[in-house]
């Protein structure tokens, strides 16, 4: 009897189920694990970057965001998008950059003031979207090439490499450098949009994310010659009028992105200039840089906020042939592995970290090497990265499974020992004195590191060292007006007053359209009572900035003092008994006349400058005849640096005051350094709403003094590093 060799079609459905079932299951697995190396890389990320999230506010950060009346208000976005001149308190660093003030005032609100946490932890959010767009991208370049399993977990490692790089610290750390992170966001973005929406690219829409970015920084203006070249090496195999239809999706970004730079070329204000001394000396040390960038990326030993690498003056410099030969090189090796498919993600990589160099490359700046400046092209060396670890995979799928087992080992622990040196380099940015001391300990030669390091030791009193670094720095740096104004400042606090004077005018010479030449030098005539010599340069000083905060404090101080009234300064909490400051019980007390007229009110207007100081509150009670008393609370705003002078003004009035008598106290706290000085003037409205322009005659003074009749000097005021 012959046996039916059919398969039963029930049979044969039922493996065919089962199949499938298996094959969903796999995906599912492929998922999850996928997602769970996600969710460890996010990890990782946030262990190496958990201790930079007070790191204080450095360098550039002072006029775009501390000193930035702008950023202060949510009302002013619409402001941001139409006037350059509110990104920043200095007029030549008042770059068209709205996406980047909307996000630092949307921070300054969410922090409440200057807690620089929350503008950290914008920057790290957009860091963190970068990281996993990256880790996208990548997957759908390896994927061109080679469908595999091992793809997602390549592209993950070249992620995670990137994230927690060392290289790419100085990035995180550097508040307004927030600008680069949202402008590699865009370009990456763009990208991701590309291949995640492959339906949608006939309206053009990935070309948005990096159009957008523009108007954080113009570097994402690479996005269409990088679109261009993946375009050239990727291509695919479509018919002619397919071709046609890839010819307008390469050109329209370059219509797109050139359109909104060309409008960002022309929103930017005149006054800005890009800083740099000579045009050739810095595009002919540029290829040097690349090289030093390269080795950055592989071999982060030495990374300083501030390399002080002058540019190259002569061709007879070795390292100028040393970085051409690099460039030719990388070139090459690019041109050689676009060619062949295999290797072809390697070249697109190599030619990727060579043109996102090309925007600061070739526009000359004012520092020849920024770290920071690498953040996008970084990417590109990523990329090359994944591409040449999947040739290394396939050799390693036929290697037994120890010699697996220790490649991953040794790639897991290449990865942790980048983020705990990313760790330590955050450790590096907490302070100015940390930051400053790292850049001088690896250049000792570093003119503006010696500047800037000398200052740090002038808010710490520390007036002897910070004189020895300033004069240190001026052997290397000896025409820079910012040297000048902080070498200033110490000899006027070591009561040098001839030699200060001397260096502010010198620095006014060297730098007329500086605010900083005006503010500073003014601070220091008002100190010296030439009150109306410090209004007129303060006045000076806001026609070239008029959203600089320093000056206009130091102007609302000249409005309440005069050329002819001597304002008592004093130590609020100081007992003159010990001799020692911080005494919550001490007190000033001061008796005047404020006239006799029953329907004037008797105003007193007060400046009060907190020092050093935590959570202090005062209290100031003023009295006149009989029951007349009004008394007002005043608490120290906080600050995001408590060294940092923190002046407040305000009024406050009684009626028919007579014989008055005034009374400061602190009830709460402890401070070395409250000092206050003061006028009075009569007024016909009560306070301490009154104002300036309230006043309706009758002025006078009070010469506040301690209750020993002694007046102590106020302390100089912090100075800015000058960047």
């Amino acid at each position: 009897m012959r046996r039916n060799t059919e398969r039963s079609p029930g049979r044969s459905l039922s493996r065919q189920t089962r199949s499938q079932s298996e094959s969903k299951a796999n995906v599912a697995r492929e998922k999850f694990v996928t997602g769970l190396g996600g969710a460890l890389l996010l990890v990782a990320i946030l262990a190496a970057y958990s201790n930079h999230f007070h790191n204080a506010f450095h360098m550039d950060d002072g006029h775009a965001i501390i000193n930035n009346a702008s950023i202060r208000d949510l009302r002013n976005i619409p402001l941001f998008f139409r006037d350059a001149t509110t990104f920043s308190a200095l007029p030549s660093n008042q770059s068209y950059r709205p996406l980047v003030s909307t996000l630092v005032a949307v921070d300054y609100q969410l922090a409440d003031g200057l807690q620089p946490f929350w503008f950290h932890v914008s920057n790290f959010a957009f860091f963190i979207a970068l990281t996993l767009l990256l880790a996208f991208v990548v997957h759908h370049l390896l994927e061109r090439d080679t469908t595999s399993s091992a793809n997602r977990w390549i592209a993950l490692a070249a992620a995670a490499w990137y994230a927690l790089d060392p290289a790419n610290a100085d990035a995180i750390n550097y508040i307004i450098v927030s600008a680069e992170v949202i402008a590699a966001l865009g370009v990456i973005a763009s990208f991701a949009v590309y291949f995640a929406l492959p339906r949608l690219r006939r309206y053009f829409l990935y070309v948005l994310p990096a159009a957008i970015a523009i108007l954080a920084k113009p570097t994402a203006a690479i996005f269409p010659v990088l679109f261009t070249l993946f375009s050239l090496i990727f291509p695919e195999e479509t018919r002619k009028a397919r071709a046609r239809g890839r010819l307008v999706e390469v050109v329209l970004p370059f219509v797109i992105c050139g359109a909104v730079l060309l409008f960002v070329q022309d929103m930017t204000p005149r006054s800005w200039n890009a800083g740099a001394a000579n045009a050739r000396s810095y595009l002919i040390t540029q290829p040097y840089v690349a090289l030093l960038y390269f080795k950055t990326f592989f071999w982060p030993l030495g990374i300083s906020a501030d390399y002080g690498l002058e540019p190259f003056v002569t061709a007879g410099d070795a390292r100028l042939w040393i970085g051409f030969a690099f460039v030719l090189f990388v070139g090459g090796a690019a041109i050689v592995t676009v060619l062949f498919k295999k290797t072809r993600m390697i070249g697109f990589g190599l030619f990727w970290f060579l043109i996102a160099l090309l925007p600061t490359s070739l526009f000359p700046l004012a520092e020849v090497m920024n770290d920071y400046r690498a953040f996008p092209a970084y990417i590109g060396l990523v990329i090359a990265i994944a591409g040449a670890t999947v040739l290394l995979v396939a050799r390693l799928d036929r290697q037994p499974s120890w010699a697996k087992i220790a490649t991953l080992s040794v790639v897991a622990l290449f990865l942790c020992a980048n983020a705990f040196a990313t760790f330590q380099r955050n450790k590096v940015w907490r302070t100015e004195a940390t930051l400053w001391h790292d850049v001088v300990l690896k250049n000792p030669r570093n003119g503006r590191g010696l500047m800037t390091y000398g200052i740090t030791l002038v808010n710490k009193g520390d007036f002897a060292g910070a004189l020895d670094y300033l004069h240190r720095a001026q052997q290397f740096t000896p025409r820079y007006s910012v040297l000048l104004i902080n070498l200033a400042i110490a000899e006027n606090a070591t009561n040098q007053s001839a030699a200060a004077e001397q260096h502010f005018k010198e620095a006014l010479q060297l730098a007329p359209l500086a605010p900083d030449s005006y503010i500073y030098y003014a601070r220091y005539l008002l100190q010296h009572s030439r009150v109306d010599e410090a209004r007129a340069f303060l006045q000076s000083a806001l026609r070239l900035s008029p959203n600089d905060l320093t000056a206009r404090e130091l102007l609302k101080q000249t409005d309440l003092a005069s050329p002819f009234q001597d304002h008592g300064v004093v130590h609020i909490g100081r007992n003159e008994e010990i001799n020692q400051d911080g005494d919550p019980k001490a007190f000033v007390r001061k008796k005047f006349i404020c006239g006799s007229e029953r329907d004037k009110w008797c105003t007193i207007h007060f400046v009060i400058s907190f020092y050093k100081a935590d959570n202090e509150r005062l209290k100031i009670t003023l009295t006149g005849e009989g029951d007349n008393k009004k008394t007002v609370f005043l608490e120290k705003e906080t600050t995001a640096n408590p060294n940092t002078p923190n002046t407040q003004q305000f009024a406050v009035s009684v009626k028919g005051c007579g014989e008055c008598e005034v009374r400061i106290e602190i009830t709460e706290g402890n401070t070395g350094n409250v000092q206050s000085w003061t006028s009075v003037s009569l007024s016909n409205l009560p306070g301490p709403t009154c104002t300036d322009s309230d006043m309706t005659g009758g002025e006078g003074t009070i010469g506040l003094v301690n209750e020993h009749d002694e007046d102590l000097l106020r302390p100089t005021a912090t100075p800015t590093s000058g960047e």
